[in-house]
């Protein structure tokens, strides 16, 4: 039994040590409840985690599961990227970290103008440590819609984008009186490139590509109810 003791604290100093690798600030918890006026507009909630390793180091992390309205969208901000987690949920990793200093990882929920509540649960770890230093961050949204919708509700289509694959930049037709658009450009990880509004009452809709670099890229075309008016598969070229 004596033994059986011993080990039983060890194990348990062994677990606090590695647990203060990663320091959460101020909790691992956070939330938010807020009016929607726009959309498009995403809400930021805001989790600090501190390497304490003694020594640099990034940090990998992913999602663990979301349960909210399906139209919201929702990404993970870290010293890299925005990540769209519904497109990629991870393992991502961050730069690498000085000892003593932190990377916000700031969660953004759109709502589309869709009342709900959202919940988001994020692992992180020290990278090549996922057994000791994996922690769990939490994130909450409450948000309620006050938008003035007068956008007409448009059938998802497959975008008509020329020329493809683009060079500095493209045009998108048949989205003709759909209103105000959000159109967002991913790479294949998942992360937003590019995001813009534009207005889909002209017969052509420019969007540039000039600061990317080639690759294969996905578009996705919103309308203000949080609908998906359309997609499309791109690639960029010198």
């Amino acid at each position: 039994m004596k033994k059986i003791y011993i080990a039983v604290v060890i194990l348990f100093f062994v677990a606090v040590v590695n647990a203060q690798q990663l320091i959460i600030v101020p909790n691992d918890s956070a939330e938010i409840t807020d009016v929607v006026t726009d959309g498009f507009q995403p809400y930021d909630i805001h989790i600090e985690l501190i390497n304490n390793t003694g020594s640099p180091a990034s940090i990998t992390w992913g999602l663990i599961n979301y349960t909210g309205p399906n139209p919201w969208e929702v990404k993970l901000c870290d010293n890299n990227n925005c990540y769209d987690l519904m497109l990629s949920p991870g393992p991502h990793v961050s730069f690498s970290v000085p000892n003593g200093d932190t990377v916000d990882m700031k969660f953004q929920y759109t709502s589309h103008c869709v009342d709900g509540t959202g919940s988001t649960n994020v692992y992180a770890f020290i990278t090549g440590d996922s057994a000791g230093s994996v922690v769990q961050l939490n994130y909450k949204a409450t948000l309620t819609s006050n938008c003035t919708n007068s956008i007409q509700v448009t059938a998802p289509v497959h975008l008509k984008i020329y020329p493809n694959p683009v060079h500095s930049s493209f045009v998108v037709t048949g989205l003709e009186d759909a209103g105000n658009l959000s159109f967002e450009v991913y790479d294949l990880k998942g992360a937003t490139v590019k995001s813009e509004v534009k207005d889909a009452s002209n017969t052509q809709i420019e969007i540039s590509l000039e600061n990317l670099p080639k690759g294969s890229y996905i578009l996705k075309a919103f309308d203000a109810n949080g609908n998906v008016a359309g997609t499309s598969r791109l690639s960029k070229v010198d």
